[in-house]
């Protein structure tokens, strides 16, 4: 096993943490100040959003700014690198502060929401009046459904409050590629969502499916949801042969060292657990000399629609590409595995019937649940019995590790400090499973003797 972080890391990694918790505090008031000075807001109350922590990059927060009229704005702040050029070309909402004070090490660039400098599509993605003329479409609304700074956003187009479309946001360099794959799939046998529009600046909207995404079957029809995993397996082999002559998009356990240092920054008393995990799971994606297949690359429940007619589609299509396999099956498992703990600040008494109760208790104890995935377990333990009569489960269940660390380093700590440990109880059983290569019960003992495999 290596030693662990290095010198340079280790500092990067303190680094990173104190810029973190600067920035989720009362001393970014000054910062903010100076901003919205440019942008001619008087601020009187601000509040801020759970940090994103891109490995390997930035780190970007969301401020929601209560002016002194009462009106509220959205302000975003990151240590990314944006171009000094486009700040200057766009005062009015871009304000970069170069010499911040200390932690930061870097630059500090603050705008006003949907003025993001490295995404230049999502002021006319969120301008309802431009969305429904080039749809063609009176009466479009639209709200924001995820927000990454500098990386994405989704956008949902209502039309008499019926969803019609869904937007996607990306940055410029990476429009082309992303509409290729949605041609790539929607030329073959899988069902996605059909391209409406596109922009070579980073805009791409799609149709909506009719149905519902695969957490509805696992949350309010558990026996259909076990019964879904053949299904998935013949979705994924039915992929265009086509996507293995893309660009590989490294997988979660190729990029296990970068996670894993968020992790360490977000949560320093899981350390040990995360660089065993990490050692251990770099060391083994290195050995495999599996051949590529075509890959989702972000395989999970909210991107598996059913559709009316039960047939099953694929939508988000940002990572396919080639890959292994056991790293789509792995980013399911993972994702499943985490939703009994989605939500701390709306967690209510776990259902008494809840299978696994005494496990799930041991990976997230006191007694309170997510409410709407109360047999999630069940589930989760049906697709991986039936997993491991055709996989290696070494070779899943370290990726799962790796999938769930790359989970809890996107921790909201500050605000849900139980389901981020909650996350890494569960990455440190995938790894006991993979110490043995199957599905083993929860035990303390999962969280005290973690070894290097």
């Amino acid at each position: 096993m290596s030693s662990g972080l290095s010198n340079t890391s280790a500092d990067e990694t303190r680094v990173r943490a104190a810029c973190v918790q600067y920035m989720c505090s009362q001393a970014m008031r000054d910062l903010l100040e100076l901003a919205c000075a440019a942008f001619g807001v008087q601020l009187a109350q601000f509040s801020w959003d759970k940090p994103h922590m891109r490995p390997g990059a930035g780190i970007s927060v969301g401020y929601t700014i209560s002016d002194r009229q009462g009106k509220e704005h959205y302000i975003v702040a990151s240590t990314e690198r944006i171009s000094s050029t486009y700040v200057q070309d766009n005062s009015e909402t871009c304000y970069q502060i170069a010499d911040p004070p200390s932690p930061f090490i870097s630059p500090v660039t603050l705008w006003l929401f949907p003025h993001d400098p490295l995404l230049p599509a999502l002021s006319r993605a969120v301008d309802d009046q431009y969305i429904a003329d080039v749809l063609g479409l009176p009466g479009l609304t639209s709200r924001v459904v995820v927000y990454r700074p500098t990386r994405r956003a989704v956008v949902k187009y209502h039309v008499h409050d019926r969803a019609y479309a869904y937007g996607k946001v990306v940055q410029k360099r990476h429009a082309q590629a992303l509409i290729r794959r949605v041609d790539a799939m929607t030329s073959g046998e899988i069902d996605t969502a059909i391209l409406a529009f596109a922009a070579s600046d980073g805009l791409i909207v799609t149709r909506s499916l009719s149905g519902y995404p695969l957490s509805h079957d696992i949350a309010y029809r558990p026996d259909v949801a076990c019964e879904r995993i053949g299904e998935l397996e013949r979705l994924l082999a039915a992929m265009p042969a086509t996507i293995a002559e893309f660009d590989v998009y490294p997988s979660w356990s190729k990029r296990i060292t970068q996670y894993a240092r968020n992790a360490r920054a977000y949560m320093p008393e899981w350390a040990t657990a995360i660089d065993v995990i990490a050692d251990s799971v770099s060391r083994h994606v290195d050995t495999v000399c599996a051949p590529s297949v075509p890959t989702h690359g972000d395989f999970f429940e909210a991107n598996v629609f059913v559709q009316d007619d039960g047939r099953l589609a694929m939508i988000d299509l940002d990572h396919i590409g080639p890959g292994q396999r056991n790293d789509d099956w792995a980013c399911l498992l993972a994702h499943v595995s985490v939703l009994p703990f989605l939500t701390e600040n709306r967690w209510v008494v776990a259902d008494p019937q809840e299978p696994y109760r005494d496990e799930v208790e041991l990976l997230n104890p006191g007694g309170l649940r997510c409410s709407y995935y109360p047999q999630a377990e069940r589930v989760l333990r049906s697709w991986c019995a039936y997993l491991e009569k055709r996989v290696d489960g070494r070779d899943l269940y370290l990726r799962a590790a790796a999938v769930t660390i790359s989970i809890a380093s996107n921790s909201d700590v500050a605000h849900a400090p139980r389901e981020a440990r909650a996350r890494m109880r569960r990455a440190m059983w995938w790894y006991e499973c993979a110490r043995h290569g199957r599905v083993v019960p929860v035990t303390p003992e999962c969280f005290i003797d973690i070894a290097p495999i």
